[in-house]
């Protein structure tokens, strides 16, 4: 859409791409919904400038959870 993004790290693999973003709270943030949303939006991006990539973000948090979030927003936990 012409925005600018700035992704913290992008992660290239042989079969997928990674867009990892982190965040100095915790997983039980409050601002969970806007982090995934900015996450979605990122592999929205990405997946656009790289089609037929499979694209994958994830929220990586300090105190060492990571949310993986998908394009469309779904949120998956694991610690």
């Amino acid at each position: 859409d012409g925005a600018l993004l700035r992704i913290d790290r992008l992660v290239e693999f042989t079969g997928e791409l990674w867009v990892l973003d982190y965040k100095s709270s915790g997983s039980d943030t409050p601002l969970i919904e806007r982090y995934r949303e900015q996450v979605a939006r990122y592999c929205r991006a990405v997946a656009g400038i790289r089609p037929g990539r499979a694209v994958r973000g994830a929220l990586i948090f300090s105190d060492a959870s990571l949310v993986e979030v998908d394009s469309n927003g779904f949120l998956s936990s694991h610690r």
